[in-house]
């Protein structure tokens, strides 16, 4: 986390917005690291972490509530307009 500074002249609202900034700051650079991470991931390590990663995706759809998948089917379909649009 990015360490904060304090202003003294800075009223609530921009001290609300700055620190809204760091935030956004910090959390673009973990996915960049996690992204330059993944892309220096050696080849059999890549595979094995989608193995692990499908099976967590497998074991919690078979514990969904017929309501959960058709909300998680909704989400998903608005997201591929979404990108589709873009």
């Amino acid at each position: 986390m990015l360490p904060t500074i304090e202003y003294q002249d800075e009223t609530l609202e921009q001290r609300k917005t700055r620190l809204a900034v760091q935030r956004e700051m910090a959390r673009l650079g973990m996915c960049n690291l996690r992204q330059r991470r993944r892309v220096e991931e050696p080849r059999e390590q890549r595979e094995a972490r989608l193995a692990v990663d499908r099976e967590s995706k497998k074991r919690r759809r078979v514990k969904e509530l017929p309501e959960q998948r058709e909300t998680r089917l909704d989400a998903e379909r608005e997201s591929k307009k979404r990108r589709r649009v873009e």
